[in-house]
């Protein structure tokens, strides 16, 4: 529902109003539907479940179940007419995601991971590459609302760049994450982690056979600031590169 909600208004974007959440942050209606369509839905099925959402903030402190919400993950791409934008859903149960769903309503794409059952597109096994040689790797690399912190993006992708086939920015963070997942890209880095815009990919990537960690090479995990996501085989290699 929210899905189709977000492309009836992609298909008057033009015309659509938005107003300013930070200077480079934006807030569409499309993100208001969607989200609303959302946590309704959630209430009436799951009323003693708490939930974390980008555009509402979390509704309970510590809850067993924590649904986590980002109603429309690449609102830029969408406000300027890119169909590169989804729905993106995750559950987590005492801080540990267990199920993902993340959803590119323009390109009918739906992607579900559970935990321990593998991750699917359209029902499809989907699978992270076998690729070993970082030469011939493709990393992509998310950025922030912070400038300093994309100065900072800037220098790594050049060093990037010197080591691998191709960098790429898709710029909506799930469906970056989520790439690496399908295996059309090797890794896929975070420099400042809204968990609503990667918690559904996390458990995607790692269901289809790839590696999520924080910079420092820990597990990601709910309170996690960065993000390295990849097919695991090139996990530290690429790690090197941006620690260096």
């Amino acid at each position: 529902m929210a899905g189709k909600k977000i492309v009836k208004y992609f298909a008057k974007v033009d015309s659509l109003r938005h107003t300013k959440k930070s200077k480079l942050e934006i807030l569409t209606p499309a993100d208001l539907a969607a989200n609303k369509i959302i946590i309704d839905e959630i209430n009436r099925h799951f009323p003693k479940h708490g939930i974390l959402s980008e555009e509402s903030g979390q509704d309970r402190v510590r809850p067993e179940f924590l649904w986590i919400v980002d109603p429309l993950d690449g609102t830029d791409n969408f406000f300027s007419g890119n169909p590169l934008f989804s729905v993106s859903i995750a559950l987590a149960h005492n801080d540990k995601i267990v199920l993902g769903v993340d959803y590119a309503p323009f390109l009918k794409q739906m992607f579900v991971a559970e935990a321990l059952k593998g991750a699917s597109l359209n029902g499809k096994k989907i699978h992270v590459s076998k690729e070993k040689n970082l030469a011939e790797s493709r990393v992509a690399l998310c950025y922030s609302y912070n400038q300093k912190i994309n100065q900072k993006v800037n220098k790594i992708d050049a060093k990037l760049m010197a080591k691998v086939r191709q960098t790429r920015n898709l710029g909506a963070a799930a469906l970056d994450f989520i790439w690496v997942g399908l295996g059309r890209a090797e890794g896929c880095a975070h420099f400042d982690v809204n968990i609503w815009d990667v918690a559904a990919a996390v458990l995607i990537v790692r269901e289809a056979g790839g590696q999520a960690t924080e910079f420092n090479g820990k597990d990601f995990n709910l309170k996690s600031k960065t993000l390295l996501a990849s097919n695991g085989i090139l996990h530290q290699r690429i790690l090197k590169v941006i620690n260096k």
